[in-house]
């Protein structure tokens, strides 16, 4: 007999889980690295990168507690959260880049903006695709709908 829906292991360890990986995502380890000793200026890019992280630090937890599992997603917001994210922000607060940056910071506002953007703008995609209707199969017979054509088969 399966549990009633409170008392599922799934949802007391989601439960067990939500507050400590919201905080520790995107908040204590954003924290962590901000806390670093380093000669980084504290500008504008450095602001955005740290909201950048922390957004991509709630996606990822959220991503990580929802029931319904979406490996695109969950890739997405790993890459985002580790690779535009908490790396960044190191380098940001440590004042150091592996490559040589050519031109002006105000150029790296820009960057991460788009980056922030780009990562709005996919939660805004996943949103609409949520409501999309369901792509189904026609039955065997079943007349083709108004408007499409026969597919090709190429001879």
């Amino acid at each position: 007999m399966p549990l009633p829906p409170p008392f599922r292991p799934r949802t007391l360890l989601s439960r067990a889980l939500a507050v400590p990986l919201v905080l520790g995502l995107s908040c204590f380890l954003p924290l962590v690295v901000v806390s670093q000793p380093g000669e980084g200026p504290r500008d504008a890019a450095f602001w955005l990168q740290l909201v950048l992280t922390v957004y991509c630090g709630v996606r990822l937890s959220a991503m990580v507690l929802t029931a319904r599992r979406k490996l695109l997603q969950a890739t997405f917001w790993m890459f985002c959260y580790m690779a535009m994210g908490v790396a960044p922000l190191a380098q940001a607060v440590l004042g150091r880049v592996p490559t040589p940056v050519v031109g002006p910071r105000e150029d790296l506002v820009q960057a991460v903006s788009l980056v922030l953007l780009g990562c709005f703008a996919f939660d805004v995609g996943a949103l609409l695709a949520r409501y999309r209707p369901p792509w189904r199969r026609r039955a065997p017979g079943e007349p083709r709908p108004p408007g499409r054509s026969r597919p090709t088969t190429g001879r």
